[in-house]
């Protein structure tokens, strides 16, 4: 039984990051059920990393410099707003703890912070990269490159985004370990990636997040009766506070009731204050994919939680995000142009009926989304079936 070791993000309480390693790791285990392929069988493991982010108060000034007065303050605040909500947001990290602790093949059983002891974990046939922003040059930790694994083992990536348009050359330099990979594949090829692929000299490929790889079929598997009367989803991250206000009015308008799921980043914590009344804060990744499927409508600004809503047929307002990298809301505005649904691009719909979607037009998707999970697989397939 081949040995396979996934290499991702694995901490905090971002619904996206837990399911893309999660979708990967089901999808590897039972790889023969997902494509008529005859593989051999894989013990999966996901590797459990977690770095430890220490800043001395020199370095905490440094960083504070950078950023803009108004930034600054915003951040101040958003520190004060969290503590009052310690006990909400410890509901929200137990529920992400025992999706890990269930869901996650996760090895060894102790976390590792340091990399030095990365080294030791060599006895694995493939090393796979996952997906997420993993490769982002602005919080790039090389232990997402694999130049702890020994350059004789099987090193693939699927589906990491670099979530920048370009790369300087210092940026260039930090992805040269690429070399030693035998296959890689990015979720998003843009500007930044054909750089890399000039500077490494080797094929790069585009392939689909894990969560669409998943597919429609096995994520209904989550999905139950309704038990909530009609009711909006809202799904929001930024610093937009007029996207929230936006779900409010919406919902108001069109006689739903709201439910919200915020505060993932709580960084902007903030923003989401209009919408604390109608939140859940003890949702766990899986049963997000219910709530999803239970609703009228989902509004949102999350690619994932855009690509849970357009698997399952469900009806969607995306709007944009506010940040400092466009790139956050280009992979939305990619995925939706790839699946023919770019005219639904920040369209702030004031009747639910206009933002319908009918089944001809979910046939078409479907065909589409088909296509692009069986190119992605056979890129999966020629890399599982390639010697370490």
């Amino acid at each position: 039984m081949k040995k396979v070791l996934l290499v991702t993000w694995i901490n905090g309480e971002n619904y996206g990051t837990l399911l893309q390693i999660y979708c990967l790791q089901e999808i590897l285990k039972n790889i023969n059920n997902f494509i008529n392929v005859n593989l051999e069988g894989m013990d999966v493991k996901v590797l459990n990393y977690v770095k430890k982010e220490k800043y001395n108060l020199k370095e905490k000034i440094e960083r504070a410099k950078k950023r803009n007065v108004k930034d600054n303050i915003y951040n101040v605040l958003n520190k004060l707003e969290e503590r009052k909500l310690l006990n909400k947001l410890s509901s929200r990290k137990k529920v992400f703890n025992e999706f890990r602790d269930k869901n996650l093949n996760l090895y060894p059983n102790e976390i590792i912070s340091n990399k030095n002891d990365l080294y030791d974990l060599n006895d694995f046939d493939l090393y796979i990269i996952g997906s997420d922003q993993i490769w982002n040059p602005k919080f790039l930790d090389d232990v997402y490159l694999l130049d702890w694994v020994s350059n004789k083992k099987n090193k693939v990536s699927y589906a990491p985004s670099i979530c920048v348009d370009s790369l300087t050359e210092d940026e260039l330099k930090k992805y040269e370990n690429l070399k030693n990979f035998k296959n890689i594949s990015v979720r998003e090829y843009t500007n930044s990636t054909a750089q890399i692929e000039k500077f490494l000299n080797k094929d790069i490929r585009e392939v689909v997040d894990p969560v669409v790889l998943y597919g429609r079929d096995e994520l209904l598997k989550y999905c139950f009766a309704k038990k909530y009367d009609n009711y909006c989803l809202s799904y929001l991250l930024g610093k937009n506070v007029s996207t929230r206000k936006y779900s409010v009015n919406f919902a108001k308008n069109n006689n739903l009731e709201l439910k919200s799921i915020i505060a993932v980043n709580r960084f902007h914590i903030l923003s989401d204050s209009c919408l604390y009344k109608y939140s859940t804060w003890d949702i766990g990744p899986l049963e997000l994919i219910n709530l999803i499927y239970n609703s009228s409508i989902v509004i949102t600004d999350s690619f994932h939680i855009l690509v849970i809503s357009v698997l399952l047929h469900k009806n969607f307002i995306v709007l944009e995000r506010e940040n400092d990298n466009n790139q956050q809301n280009n992979r939305i505005i990619k995925f939706l142009e790839k699946v023919g649904l770019e005219y639904k691009i920040n369209q702030k719909y004031k009747n639910i009926e206009n933002a319908f979607i009918d089944k001809k037009t979910w046939a078409k998707v479907d065909k589409k989304i088909a296509k692009l999970r069986k190119d992605s697989f056979k890129f999966l397939i020629d890399s599982l079936s390639k010697d370490a």
